[in-house]
C-alpha cells in the first residue's frame, strides 16, 4: 500500500513540476533557389508511452503545437513544458507547404534529424519544389494525420493539396 500511495504521489509531483524543452528554432528555404519559404506549417508533436500488459510499451498523441513560417523561413517554437513521467522531452517535426516536398520524408533536406537540431541556434531545411503530381501524391501520403485541432495549418495545407491533385 506504502509503494502504491508513492508512486501515486511521484506521478503527481512529477505531473505538477513538469520540465521544460525548448524554444525550437529554424529556417525552411527552397532547395534549388535557396530562397526563403513563407506560411510553411511547421509542427511538433509530442508522444507518450504506456505500458501495457501483452505488448509491453505503446505510443501515444500526446500533444502538439505549431506555427507557420515568416518572410524569411524562419520560424519559432516557444519552450514547452512537458510531464517526464507520461511524456517524451523531443518532439518529432513536421515541415509542410503544398507543393513542397516535406520533412522529415525523403524528399527533404536534411534527413533524420530530431529536435535537437532546432535548438542549437536554428536549423536549416530545405523543401523541394516537386514537379510531378506522382511526387505529390507520394508526400501527401506520407505526411500524416495530427490532431487538426492542434495544427489547423497543416490541416489546412493537406485539404489543398487534396484539392489540387483532384483527390477531393
Amino acid at each position: 500500500m506504502k509503494m502504491k500511495c508513492f508512486l501515486v504521489l511521484f506521478a503527481l509531483l512529477s505531473f505538477l513540476s513538469g520540465c521544460v524543452a525548448g524554444p525550437w528554432r529554424g529556417r525552411v528555404i527552397d532547395s534549388e533557389t535557396k530562397g526563403p519559404i513563407e506560411g510553411a506549417a511547421v509542427v511538433a508533436v509530442w508522444y507518450g508511452s504506456r505500458l501495457t500488459l501483452d505488448e509491453g510499451s505503446m505510443q501515444y498523441f500526446s500533444d502538439a503545437r505549431e506555427t507557420v513560417t515568416d518572410k524569411d523561413g524562419r520560424f519559432e517554437l516557444p519552450a514547452y513544458k512537458y510531464n517526464p513521467t507520461f511524456q517524451s522531452k523531443n518532439p518529432k517535426f513536421t515541415i509542410f507547404k503544398p507543393g513542397y516536398g516535406a520533412f522529415p520524408l525523403k524528399s527533404a533536406t536534411p534527413e533524420g534529424l530530431d529536435s535537437e537540431y532546432f535548438t542549437t541556434g536554428g536549423g536549416l531545411v530545405e523543401l523541394p519544389k516537386l514537379k510531378t503530381r506522382k511526387e505529390r501524391l507520394d508526400t501527401l501520403v506520407h505526411l500524416g494525420y495530427f490532431n487538426f485541432m492542434k495544427t489547423p495549418n497543416l490541416f489546412r495545407y493537406r485539404e489543398i493539396e487534396s484539392k489540387d491533385l483532384g483527390l477531393r
